[in-house]
């Protein structure tokens, strides 16, 4: 399964530790890989819906989250 390859689960971690660490533009980077090379929207979406949370970018993050 997809879910369980090292690279994937690497990407989502690397992402998610961007977005705490606030290099938001490099986590968004990632979440564009993820959704390319890894085909996880789903993952890709959440972590662009706390970046855009953090950012102050309320409507955008509302949109992605009805997504979610």
């Amino acid at each position: 399964m997809h879910e369980t390859r090292p690279y994937m689960r690497g990407l989502r971690n690397l992402c998610r530790t961007l977005v705490r660490a606030g290099r938001y533009d490099e986590a968004l980077a990632l979440c564009d890989r993820l959704e390319r090379e890894c085909g996880d929207d789903l993952t890709a979406d959440a972590q662009r819906t706390s970046i855009r949370l953090n950012t102050g970018r309320w409507e955008e993050a509302r949109s992605l989250g009805d997504r979610l």
